[in-house]
């Protein structure tokens, strides 16, 4: 038996740990006195709470009902609550009591949820406040837990007790707020209380309990022995919802949430709805209800047969199916309709698949089939979709628990689609009870959870991209206000009008970082200039060319390690974020663990350089657990889908499924990936296209001219020699670039700021002026200097922007417009290259004509950035 782990919560250094688990269909509690997780952390203590009831049905829970007479007091729970109500309705007293079954999924499906919103009970006539009916019900589970800890040990007092209750991972905070506030009005301490996710507290009892493949076979690694970096996905599969987390081991044991909870209502209740929406097909909806409220006995009988049947049913079942038709349901049925149940069927498609045998409906299992088919098409579908995410197509084990698991139906559907995929599909034995045995030991453990990054206080996200870096900092009350609105941090000397810094930087003579963007720049300039540079390095872009290579060279060729070079860019950076926090926070002092981060880097990198990115923000000091790392497609689609700030498109909408491309429109190159929309997130992209069709492409058409006209030799030498004037020079060129338009400056001349030294170099070179040089050129009709001006027509740039704007077209065409079933294709539209006023015209009418429907981001609303602070939020 694996001893514990070392590092135990602070919180659950109590004598005793008893978790709730409170299901939608069945409830139950689990219990550890601290000796025995000490000893032998899976010694927990798993009592059948209640009894099975009459019919003495065998079961590790009891079913989540409540009886409540008409003074708000318990009157019973769970098994014994169903068969007091029998006996009130015998006795036709139902009227003074009310009965609520199955109303844990009312939390889901309620928006702006409210403690006292009217919870109707079973009869559908009377209802009580939402918040009573759950307190009840958790305090009746308490009292009953205690009282059977005490038979064991007499001297325990609630003060010893930590109580651990057990929350779907898809809940939003709303619902898992009302369960908090349940619990303590249920007479639970806050202090006395955790909360724990369900599929992350199955995951921590399989640290330790044994697994089985799905042929049944014991699997002969433990789910402990998971390689530190393995992603991992626990598929909980409860009575009311299908809930689907991933996570990535970490070192030291612990674990990290890598995909935010999702899932459906895909729980074993799902198919009790088919098998109930069956009953309705044949004898009417005025039947069944009526069937519902006079016979309730006959009811609850009804369902616990077909549950029975449904625990059994397998999906290539050859056998049929028997099942006792009530005979209430029949005599009503034959009442409101003039036939009998047997008589109803015999008029429908169902007559020849379903024969009768006295009371008994003998059913072919493609019926049986039908309840269960479209509910095991949503759970493989889900996970189909995850799996075909960046983080989902890591998974190399899928972990089944909850008590549906337990169906062979679900088994063998999810064995059939995910076996063959090199996915280990894994189940723990007693799947019902994985998530009350690991919510003990994660009371125990909970140190070894990376906390949720939704969780936090502060999101920072660093937007290293391979023209610009940009930082932004947002806390937590800021984006529950407004998810898009976050603080933009400059770096000391950087334009204000700029989104971000081009991403360089400047090491130091002793390897200690000096600065990164302008401040970088400047200072290598000036070292330039003095001939002192020999000693340093300057990174003009901390990226290699190729995203695989481990080295990078700086400005002298040396070599140095890229993720080195990373951290301490990385390091930098974080260190001005975490002053900007310190210095704009009203809540008081932040420490550090509460500040998550977000890495948004180009797709190619995310792709295959992830380890070394987490390693150099490990290097840089920030922990593994608070770190993630986003996409540059993925943040601005997140930004996109949240904001209302869109220069060009209408509100943007899309169905799971759709195709879309992202075109990130950058300075040195063009970036479109193309995507199926997963869930709310986007999928692994099926195509990638890159370009150097940026505003770099206008500016060096411009500057290949120049070569033409005065020669490469003069150019070089200008960009080597006086490099500072170069710069200064492009800069002034993209300016011009910025702000061209065909339809207002193609016959209008355009100028920029003449260099002195390339007039000099001009001179030197061919022993004339550059003006002769140009009235011998054939540009002399579209180019002309003057004193400190160079002057030029427009339209001279007009081809660049047209072979710009047709290659994304092409690319477009031939990757989004192609194969869309006749949806229409969607496109969003970003980056500094898009600001282009004629970039941004050409295209959008390229893309009109195509049928695209498309969405124009600025670069100035920063949607990489803001979009991966949304993403820290609610992945």
């Amino acid at each position: 038996m694996q001893q514990p782990d070392e590092e135990i919560s602070d919180t659950s250094r109590r004598p005793l740990v008893i978790a709730i688990d409170f299901g939608t269909t069945y409830s139950g509690y689990a219990y550890q006195f601290i000796e025995d997780y000490k000893t032998h952390p899976i010694k927990i203590s798993t009592p059948q709470p209640f009894n099975g009831g009459k019919r003495n049905l065998a079961s590790m829970k009891t079913p989540t009902c409540i009886l409540i007479n008409d003074k708000s007091e318990v009157d019973s729970f769970g098994y014994e609550a169903e068969d007091r109500y029998e006996e009130i309705c015998i006795d036709e007293k139902q009227d003074k009591f009310y009965f609520f079954k199955q109303f844990k999924m009312k939390l889901q499906d309620l928006e702006g949820l409210q403690p006292s919103f009217p919870l109707l009970d079973e009869t559908g006539n009377k209802s009580m406040p939402a918040n009573v009916v759950f307190s009840l019900a958790i305090k009746s589970l308490k009292n009953h837990a205690l009282d059977t800890v005490r038979k064991e040990r007499t001297s325990i007092k609630e003060d010893d007790v930590l109580w651990v209750l057990t929350v779907p991972a898809i809940w939003d905070e709303k619902a898992v707020a009302f369960m908090k506030s349940s619990a303590v009005l249920a007479g639970i301490e806050k202090t006395n209380l955790m909360i724990a996710f369900e599929p992350e507290a199955a995951a921590f009892a399989c640290k330790y309990i044994s697994l089985t493949t799905m042929s049944g076979e014991t699997n002969s690694k433990s789910f402990s022995d998971i390689d530190p970096g393995s992603y991992y996905m626990v598929v909980d599969l409860g009575g009311g919802t299908a809930d689907v987390v991933i996570h990535k081991k970490l070192g030291g044991n612990k674990v990290k949430e890598v995909l935010r909870p999702s899932g459906g209502p895909w729980g074993g209740t799902a198919v009790d709805s088919k098998f109930i929406q069956f009953i309705i097909k044949i004898a009417g909806a005025p039947v069944f209800k009526k069937f519902q409220e006079k016979s309730h006995i006959d009811y609850i009988d009804f369902l616990r047969e077909f549950e029975a049947k449904k625990r059994n049913f397998h999906q290539d079942a050859k056998t049929k199916v028997y099942l006792r038709i009530s005979g209430d349901l029949s005599c009503i049925c034959k009442e409101e309709t003039g036939k009998d149940f047997k008589e109803a069927i015999q008029e429908t498609k169902y007559a020849s698949k379903v024969k009768f045998i006295g009371d008994k409906a003998v059913f072919d299992p493609e019926i049986f089939d039908e309840f269960f088919s479209g509910v095991s098409d949503e759970i493989i579908n889900h996970i189909k979709n995850l799996i075909a995410t960046p983080e989902g197509s890591k998974v190399s084990i899928i972990l089944l628990v909850g008590g549906f698991t337990q169906s062979p139906y679900i088994q063998n559907a999810i064995k059939k689609k995910f076996e063959q995929k090199e996915k280990h599909v894994l189940i723990p034995n007693e799947p019902e009870i994985s998530v009350l045995k690991g919510a003990i030991i994660f009371a125990r453990q909970s140190v070894l959870m990376a906390p949720r990054i939704r969780e936090g206080i502060v999101m920072a996200s660093l937007g290293i991209g391979m023209d610009i870096s940009s930082l932004c900092v947002q806390f937590k009350h800021k984006y529950l206000e407004d998810p898009s609105a976050c603080m933009l941090v400059r770096a000391p000397g950087e334009i204000l009008t700029k989104m971000g810094s081009k991403p360089c930087l400047l090491i130091g003579t002793s390897n200690e970082v000096y600065g990164t963007g302008l401040k970088a720049q400047k200072k290598f300039e000036e070292l330039c200039s003095e001939g002192l540079d020999q000693t340093w390095h300057f990174f003009q872009n901390i990226y290699p060319q190729q995203s695989r290579q481990v080295t990078i060279e700086d400005h002298r060729g040396i070599s140095m390690k890229v993720v080195d070079v990373l951290s301490m860019y990385i390091k930098h950076e974080w260190q001005y974020l975490w002053t900007s926090i310190t210095g704009t926070s009203n809540d008081g002092f932040i420490r550090r663990n509460e500040v998550s981060t977000v890495i948004a880097v180009p797709i190619a990198y995310l792709e295959d350089a992830e380890d070394i990115i987490i390693s150099a923000a490990k290097m840089a000091g920030i922990s593994e657990e608070m770190v993630c790392l986003v996409s540059e497609q993925e943040a601005i689609y997140k930004y996109v889908s949240i904001s209302r700030k869109y220069s060009y498109g209408d509100r943007f909408s899309v169905s799971p499924g759709s195709k879309i491309c992202i075109a990130n429109l950058r300075g040195s190159s063009e970036d479109l990936t193309f995507h199926k929309i997963q869930g709310q997130s986007l999928s692994i992209p099926y195509k990638k296209v890159s370009g150097p069709w940026g505003s770099k492409y206008i500016v060096d058409g411009f500057l290949d001219i120049l070569a033409e006209i005065v020669g490469t030799n003069v150019v070089d030498r200008f960009k080597k020699q006086t490099s500072a004037e170069y710069e200064e020079f492009v800069q002034s060129m993209t300016q011009c670039v910025t702000s061209y338009s065909s339809r207002d400056h193609a016959k209008r001349q355009l100028r920029l700021k003449m260099s002195h030294g390339l007039i000099e170099f001009c001179q030197m070179e061919h022993s004339l002026s550059l003006n002769e040089i140009l009235q011998k050129s054939p540009y002399s009709s579209q180019i002309r200097v003057t004193t400190d001006k160079i002057q030029f027509r427009g339209s001279i740039l007009d081809r660049y922007f047209q072979e710009s704007a047709r290659m994304i077209t092409e690319h477009v065409k031939e990757n989004l417009v192609q194969g869309c079933g006749g949806l229409k294709p969607l496109m969003i539209l970003t980056g500094e290259f898009a600001d282009f006023e004629e970039i941004k015209n050409t295209l959008l009418s390229n893309l009109s004509s195509l049928g695209v429907q498309t969405t124009l981001i600025s670069s100035y609303e920063a949607p990489i950035l803001k979009g991966a602070n949304i993403f820290g939020w609610v992945r």
